[in-house]
């Protein structure tokens, strides 16, 4: 439960007290993320956060830049651990796991619950290398049904006639929405059951926007997909709940989730009124 402290209306100036965010009533989600405060050293950039991500769903978290996004998302796979002087209080459950458990298994983790960065990060390899080590790493598959896990990768991801005729070719003389692309087709060659999209879209081309957008839709019949996104209409063409975030005395703030619909077309609280219809942030 966030405590209840003052934030200022954007638009009428007056003090507005920012309630704890109703979480969607699913008994258990995807994630579960309760009371989760964030640090850098002595800086906080999130406090107080609980939320839920049911299953099989698109959840956009959106919000001016600074209010702590990235650094929940990369929480919940304990990206988080490689960044020095990183602190993360509170719990955090994903795939039935609490993930600071001392028997968690990182790298389990990690293939469940797939990070995608904002910027493409392909490895210095093939098109085809870049599916192929993770594979091997995580020994899911032998050499024979490998091809298999490629191609199906591939294709989920639209690649597969893009690039089936060279795949032996670098990975990064693919186009830039491509290379998103095969980072994503690198996440769920593993099998994930969770997939974390840091602002996927940043810099890409509107074609190459709309085919990740399509992508998104398009597996979350099988997945949980959490998507940070700066791009309202974005998350409001996609996600099926959306989950406001804002910057109160410096740090990030859960101020309001929940059905995509009802955020943009009925938000409770006046600061999200007022982001969504563009007067803040």
């Amino acid at each position: 439960m966030m405590h209840h402290s003052t934030t200022n209306n954007p638009e009428s100036g007056p003090t507005s007290p920012i309630p704890a965010p109703r979480c969607c009533g699913a008994a258990q989600g995807a994630i579960e993320i309760h009371r989760v405060s964030i640090a850098y050293g002595d800086r906080t950039v999130l406090r107080d956060v609980s939320l839920v991500v049911p299953p099989r769903t698109v959840t956009a978290i959106v919000g001016p830049s600074g209010c702590g996004k990235s650094s929940l998302l990369a929480s919940i796979n304990r990206m988080t651990d490689l960044i020095d002087g990183c602190r993360v209080d509170g719990e955090i459950s994903c795939c039935g796991s609490r993930i600071r458990d001392s028997e968690i298994d990182l790298r389990d983790l990690r293939r469940r619950a797939g990070l995608v960065f904002q910027r493409p990060t392909p490895f210095p390899l093939s098109i085809a290398e870049n599916l192929a080590l993770p594979i091997r790493e995580h020994g899911l598959a032998d050499r024979r049904e490998m091809q298999d896990c490629i191609r199906r990768a591939l294709t989920d991801v639209g690649l597969w006639e893009e690039v089936e005729d060279r795949l032996h070719a670098p990975a990064r003389t693919l186009s830039g929405g491509q290379q998103q692309r095969l980072c994503i087709a690198r996440a769920l060659v593993l099998q994930p059951d969770v997939l974390l999209l840091d602002e996927p879209c940043s810099g890409l081309d509107p074609i190459s926007t709309e085919k990740i957008e399509a992508l998104v839709r398009s597996l979350a019949d099988r997945i949980s997909i959490v998507i940070v996104t700066h791009n309202l209409p974005q998350a409001r063409r996609i996600a099926d709940r959306t989950a406001f975030f804002w910057v109160e005395e410096g740090c990030g703030v859960l101020v309001e989730e929940g059905e995509t619909q009802q955020i943009f077309e009925s938000p409770r609280h006046p600061l999200t009124a007022a982001y969504v219809s563009g007067r803040a942030g």
